[in-house]
């Protein structure tokens, strides 16, 4: 596929270049529910995009999670080795739904159905499953559970992979209360297993669908792969002053790996090299339309995942049987049940 194949769509018009989306701002800030006209908005769709970029604080918040996102990168150094890729990220999420499920009292999250859940979704083959359970269980973001035999073994999620979980969304969490003020409640209340779980099951269900941020923005897919390769587009967005040195020293990446994917981007119509030998290194439109898209599209995403949460957020916490029974017992006045010994 060449550059102008990126930057032209399957209908063959402009996708990215100049921005013309900015110049009508929507008056007021919209709800999720009022900006999309009551629907469901696809986080795929090429008007969800457009019509969340003509919000009057979009561009804001796109500064704010591309902040998030490289303050983050910089500091967590295994978690960018063992979930950096969009496979890895989208067999995080996966494995998190199948745990909470069986949380929930559905089937045990074996590494069968999990293999199955990525096969399905076209994420990986079960060679790569294999590889990457083995790397989670390295870092302790896996268990394994008892079972008859390694077919039935559970896999079991640590907190630690739970809370990097958590984090990854809390980085769009200050976007997402800019665009749709009505969600933040939920978004606070991600500390809470079970809506944390609701929210989970939300974005399983669009890896599922077929969802994938980067792959609704061909210009920036080829990168997205690469060990930080988005991270460094965004960099190059963002970061003033922008050296191929700086970049390889603040996110731990070799010069060398730092200059292939600039030239890649040069490449591609996203990055521009003036000055003597090309060392001035900046921007171009067609980079910051795409990145615009990318964040449109992946605050979405996430907006949906808190709406479906919603309402577990606002319902009261299940008590456990022993709990009811308690309870029950002190308002007829009749002792509580105790578990034989």
């Amino acid at each position: 596929m060449s550059p102008s194949d990126l930057i032209a769509g399957k209908d063959g018009m402009p996708q990215f270049g100049s921005n013309p989306r900015h110049e009508a701002p929507v008056p007021r800030t919209p709800s999720l529910v009022s900006l999309f006209d009551g629907a469901r908005p696809d986080p795929g769709s090429r008007a969800a995009m457009d019509a969340l970029a003509r919000h009057p604080h979009f561009a804001e918040a796109v500064r704010i999670a591309a902040a998030g996102a490289l303050a983050r990168y910089s500091g967590q150094r295994i978690a960018n080795r063992v979930l950096n890729d969009r496979g890895r990220l989208v067999f995080s999420f996966l494995l998190l739904d199948l745990a909470f499920r069986a949380e929930a009292g559905g089937e045990p999250a074996t590494a069968a159905r999990l293999r199955a859940a990525l096969s399905s979704a076209g994420i990986a083959s079960p060679n790569r499953v294999s590889a990457m359970l083995a790397a989670l269980r390295v870092f302790g973001l896996v268990t394994v559970g008892p079972g008859r035999d390694r077919r039935s073994r559970s896999l079991i999620p640590t907190e630690a992979l739970v809370e990097e979980t958590r984090l990854r969304w809390q980085a769009l969490t200050a976007s997402t209360a800019l665009l749709f003020p009505e969600l933040g409640p939920t978004a606070d209340a991600l500390a809470d297993r079970r809506v944390m779980a609701a929210a989970v099951h939300a974005v399983a269900d669009l890896f599922r669908g077929g969802y994938r941020a980067a792959t609704v923005v061909p210009a920036i897919e080829p990168f997205v792969d690469r060990d930080g390769g988005l991270i460094i587009l965004l960099a190059l967005l963002f970061d003033e002053g922008f050296t191929i040195a700086g970049t390889a020293r603040r996110f731990h990446l070799s010069r060398a790996h730092v200059a292939k994917v600039v030239d890649a981007a040069a490449a591609y119509g996203l990055a521009r090299r003036d000055g003597p030998r090309g060392s001035e290194i900046g921007p171009t439109p067609t980079l910051s339309a795409a990145i615009d898209n990318f964040f449109a599209s992946g605050l979405l995403a996430y907006a949906l995942a808190l709406d479906a949460a919603a309402a577990v957020a606002s319902a009261p916490p299940q008590r456990s049987a022993a709990s009811a029974s308690a309870s029950a017992a002190a308002s007829s006045g009749a002792p509580a049940a105790t578990p034989d010994r």
